[in-house]
């Protein structure tokens, strides 16, 4: 009788840790899943980032610094260029609602602000 009742308290027990464990591991799995999705599409971002300042550089960046004065672009052509930049990027998103979700808009929009810095600081170095 006392190994009956000590077989059902063990099996109760493992049932609740087996139980207990395949959530958590499917928790581990839904989050890495999850930080993987995020990871792709932030790299997506940067790559579009990249590609559209590069090519901005390489047009329009260089028009305008030939109408001004010493070969600089002011402030207002800075921005110009940045609010450029930043439309063509979102533009070319794909799929801008599913990375709006993965990101947030209010992140997303940040992100590819800083991701323009990025690679304006990068076309300069590279130079």
């Amino acid at each position: 009788m006392l190994t009956t009742i000590t077989t059902s308290i063990f099996a109760t027990i493992a049932s609740s840790v087996i139980s207990w464990v395949g959530v958590e591991i499917s928790k581990f799995l839904q989050q890495k899943t999850k930080n993987e999705k995020m990871n792709a599409t932030i790299k997506k971002v940067t790559d579009i980032t990249a590609t559209v300042v590069s090519e901005i550089s390489q047009t329009a960046a260089k028009e305008l610094r030939a109408t001004e004065f010493e070969n600089k672009l002011n402030q207002v052509n800075k921005k110009d260029l940045k609010d450029m930049a930043f439309r063509k990027i979102i533009q070319q998103i794909p799929n801008k609602p599913q990375v709006e979700k993965e990101l947030g808009i209010n992140y997303l929009n940040e992100f590819i602000n800083s991701k323009i810095e990025q690679a304006v600081w990068e076309n300069k170095k590279n130079r």
